[in-house]
């Protein structure tokens, strides 16, 4: 099974429980609408439940493969008509009904026990505990974090899966919910449509997006204070642009914030929100940079919408997206996150300066720009991410079926061992134009070592039931083995970009080497310092760390292709009198431990957390059939063999 989609199955009906479709200020409801068109793209069949919808809505909905279910019922609350049973166009009976948080999710849940065979997702938004604090509100913010808090908790309490958006929300809500479930699963949103780039403007507009009543939540006034630091005296000069009063609220919102910016000379400028379905597009296209300084931000969607549009963005440590951008783009990373202190006598200054260097080198920020945004355009999408989701999903109601006790980690992030059990899939693909890519080709192809890894993990998901970083270990853990070790690995592609499989050795020292057949090594301890270099001649042992193909590729054309690359590596390595003594591997299943006996491999001991180890010999490996061809390695390595022992 892939992650674009789980085919092999029949399309499942989705209802989507939505407060409105059109998206007018970004945030929820942008977030809402790409989801459905993204579960629609996987070829099911998608309902979104609203109170209203004007007509252009439902077209633009249907557009996207959406159907709008507009609830309508006179005289009562939209809470009420969405959580009111109904007959669904042609009488259609949900398989998965999704909520999102404490604004849908209530009547996602009134509307699951009404759909008794249906499945519940609760989408997580916002952490309660984090941003409370910065609301002004006439209920104390401890009470108003602990009740907030305490209904996400009630309601994820009982849905079939969780699904947090973003890494910074997984890793509060793990904490909240940990003694209720711990199969949470992480929700990355795409990067969405790539707007056509526009020309860099005359003048200079930076841009805020964020509701106006969480004014202090999302930074507004430093950014005030920022615009205080800046130049501002001559005919050109900047304008702050905020996007999101409330209607009627924009003429107090503007003087507060020049008042924070203590500078009546600032030309801050306040719109409300638009219902127009280009607005927000408008906006970006008429400003050389957005600006997102919140203190607590769970994702950040409407920095993603800055970055998909092409345009410069200035980002908050404080947000998921900073760590997504972290973990995904670590050297571009850098060049758009700021830090927030909460103390506006440093923000104000730091943001100041990193807004200057950019208005003064906009050429070069928006070349920056669309390199971020090519980046994440392959790393970061809503319907891979609607497919990992689903398949989650997936995988609980088969834990429910098989009585499971305990529910798989949701979030699997890990290095492979061995052999992965590959998922059975009706469909295969063509393997006659596999291409065999080596470091230099991911370089070619814009990749970093943290893309590489997110990469490797993914097809690890896909082909591998039952990982969890307590086997594995961790994306970062791995990029500088890969990129420090480039003989050690070699993949296969379909198209640029586009993994097949790969296989993957580490050459350990002898500590930790004896560990490994000794079944008491895990990868999570795997790291740079502990994998010897080939930089010397001589004989290292090897732990196989990983070889793997994708469903539709597993193929015997395939599997040799990937079994040749090993051996040309071996072959180069060897004519530099670099030579692999014994391979040890850990075979987490059935299917892992047969490859193992098929090259020669013999059962060593059982594995102290899972598996079974096998140890065997690269000189007898090379007698085996698929090694033919290799006829001067297999001699090179019997002269060593010879050498060796008479040494």
């Amino acid at each position: 099974m892939t992650a674009s989609g789980d085919n092999s199955r029949q399309p499942l009906t989705v209802l989507v429980v939505a407060t409105e479709w059109e998206s007018r200020h970004g945030g929820l409801s942008t977030f809402n609408r790409e989801l459905c068109k993204a579960i629609a793209a996987l070829g099911h069949r998608v309902l979104c439940l609203v109170p209203a919808a004007l007509q252009d809505e439902i077209n633009a909905a249907a557009a996207g493969g959406v159907h709008l279910v507009v609830a309508d019922d006179p005289g009562l609350s939209d809470e009420m008509r969405l959580s009111a049973p109904r007959q669904l166009p042609n009488n259609a009976m949900p398989d998965v009904i999704i909520g999102h948080g404490r604004v849908t999710g209530a009547a996602a849940t009134v509307l699951a026990r009404y759909y008794q065979r249906s499945q519940r997702v609760h989408f997580i938004h916002v952490a309660p505990g984090a941003i409370e604090w910065f609301k002004d509100h006439p209920t104390q913010a401890t009470e108003r974090a602990e009740e907030r808090e305490q209904l996400e908790v009630d309601l994820a309490r009982s849905a079939s899966l969780v699904a947090a958006v973003g890494p910074l929300l997984l890793r509060e809500f793990s904490i909240l919910l940990n003694a209720i479930r711990r199969d949470l699963h992480e929700f990355r949103p795409g990067l969405g449509e790539l707007r056509e780039p526009v020309d860099i403007p005359n003048g200079v507009q930076c841009l805020v997006l964020g509701r106006a009543e969480d004014e202090t939540l999302k930074g507004l006034d430093i950014a005030a204070r920022a615009f205080a630091h800046l130049d501002h005296s001559g005919n050109a000069r900047p304008i702050l642009m905020v996007r999101g009063a409330p209607k009627g609220g924009g003429d107090e919102l503007r003087k507060r914030l020049i008042k924070v910016a203590g500078d009546p000379a600032v030309d801050i400028r306040v719109r409300t929100f638009s219902s127009r379905e280009n607005r927000i597009a408008e906006d970006l296209a008429q400003s050389s940079v957005l600006l997102m300084p919140s203190r607590s931000e769970g994702f950040g969607l409407v920095g993603l919408e800055g970055i998909a549009a092409g345009v410069p963005v200035l980002l908050s440590d404080r947000s998921g997206l900073a760590e997504v951008l972290n973990e995904l783009v670590p050297e571009l990373a850098e060049l758009h996150i700021v830090t927030v202190t909460d103390d506006l006598e440093i923000d104000g200054p730091v943001w100041a300066r990193r807004l200057t260097r950019l208005i003064a080198n906009r050429s070069t920020a928006f070349k920056k720009a669309a390199e971020l945004r090519a980046r994440l355009k392959t790393l970061l999408s809503w319907k891979e991410s609607a497919a990992r989701m689903l398949k989650a999903l997936s995988e609980h109601s088969s834990n429910q079926r098989s009585g499971a006790s305990e529910p798989k980690p949701g979030k699997v992030i890990a290095l492979p061992v061995s052999e992965r059990q590959l998922s059975r899939v009706g469909a295969t693909a063509p393997v006659n134009d596999l291409k065999v890519a080596d470091i230099s080709t991911v370089r070619s192809w814009g990749w970093s070592d943290v893309r590489l890894q997110a990469e490797i993990n993914q097809l690890d998901y896909e082909t591998m039931d039952g990982l969890t970083t307590g086997h594995a270990g961790q994306v970062q853990q791995w990029a500088p083995v890969f990129s420090e070790h480039p003989e050690s690995w070699r993949l296969l592609y379909a198209s640029e970009g586009h993994i097949a499989g790969y296989w993957h050795f580490v050459p350990l020292f002898p500590e930790q080497y004896d560990q490994a057949k000794a079944g008491q090594l895990m990868d999570v301890s795997i790291t740079a310092d502990r994998v010897r270099a080939f930089e010397l001649p001589g004989i290292y042992n090897v732990y196989f760390a990983g070889i793997a193909l994708k469903a539709e590729f597993r193929r015997p054309r395939a599997m040799r292709m990937l079994l040749t690359s090993l051996l040309e590596v071996l072959a180069s390595l060897a004519s530099e009198d670099v030579f692999v003594g014994e391979i040890c591997a850990n075979a987490f299943t059935p299917g892992g431990a047969a490859l193992c006996k098929s090259v020669g491999m013999r059962f060593c001991v059982k594995h102290v957390d899972h598996g079974e180890v096998y140890v065997g010999r690269m000189v007898d490996l090379l007698d085996l059939h698929f090694a033919q061809d290799f006829a001067e390695l297999k001699a090179l390595y019997r002269t060593n063999e010879r050498r060796h022992l008479s040494a």
